[in-house]
């Protein structure tokens, strides 16, 4: 069994980041063992939908990032938060943050023959705040995808 994976759906999969890439060993693919939908606008996209874990979605596919055996549990939550915050290269800690909008990571156990996946998590995709859903845009997202000839690459990659 590998050790520590990051477990990536959405725009992850295809950019994972400088600092998470090149410690990737080996991609499993699998889909999410939780529902994921589009429930944020991303600042960083422009306004753009992103998806994150939330009870009305569904599983999507997804990649098990398995890194490679010098990287531990803490430096792994470490570079998923700086990737998915923007801080790539700061060097910046992780530290779990109870506001409404922060990005959280968890740690799963023994998925896909990984001891410890670790993955983003909103605390507001749990229902508190969502975007798209509680804005009335009707997240399927179709108005992303129409508005580009093929959409942004990280709504396609959700199967």
């Amino acid at each position: 069994m590998s050790d520590i994976g990051i477990l990536a759906y959405g725009s992850l999969i295809r950019e994972p980041g400088a600092e998470i890439e090149p410690l990737i060993a080996r991609r499993i693919p699998t889909k999410t063992p939780f529902p994921v939908e589009y429930a944020r606008l991303s600042q960083s996209r422009g306004g753009g939908p992103t998806v994150v874990p939330h009870q009305i979605g569904r599983p999507v596919s997804a990649d098990i990032l398995v890194l490679n055996e010098r990287v531990s549990l803490d430096q792994a939550m470490d570079l998923l938060w700086r990737r998915e915050v923007r801080k790539e290269g700061t060097g910046r800690r992780y530290v779990p943050d109870n506001t409404l909008n922060s990005v959280l990571v968890k740690v799963g156990r023994n998925y896909e023959g990984v001891a410890h996946p670790v993955h983003r998590f909103s605390r507001n995709g749990q229902g508190a705040h969502t975007d798209c859903a509680v804005a009335g845009r009707g997240c399927g997202c179709e108005r992303w995808k129409s508005s580009c000839r093929q959409g942004p690459p990280h709504l396609l990659s959700l199967h």
